[in-house]
């Protein structure tokens, strides 16, 4: 792994879905959740996971609820890893 030596974010959404039906609003359909986590662990000893309910793949353009969670969840990251953000 790349064992990371600095504070690492892993945002992702809270399921994995299916391309061809409704989860494409509100699930990730491009990578498998699970394979994502267990990956993870390969990146940094100083990982914090976060999944977010009804986010799709590109969390950023997820509906409003889903978003606003994920920049919440992401400034609260920075802020407590002391990560300047200007």
């Amino acid at each position: 792994g790349l064992n990371l030596s600095i504070p690492t974010l892993l945002l992702h959404s809270s399921r994995s879905g299916i391309e061809d039906s409704l989860d494409i609003e509100d699930s990730d359909v491009v990578l498998d959740i699970q394979d994502m986590k267990n990956g993870a662990k390969n990146l940094s000893k100083n990982i914090e996971l976060i999944a977010i309910d009804g986010a799709i793949h590109d969390i950023f353009l997820s509906k409003e609820s889903a978003k606003n969670k994920a920049y919440d969840k992401m400034f609260e990251f920075f802020s407590t890893n002391k990560i300047a953000t200007d």
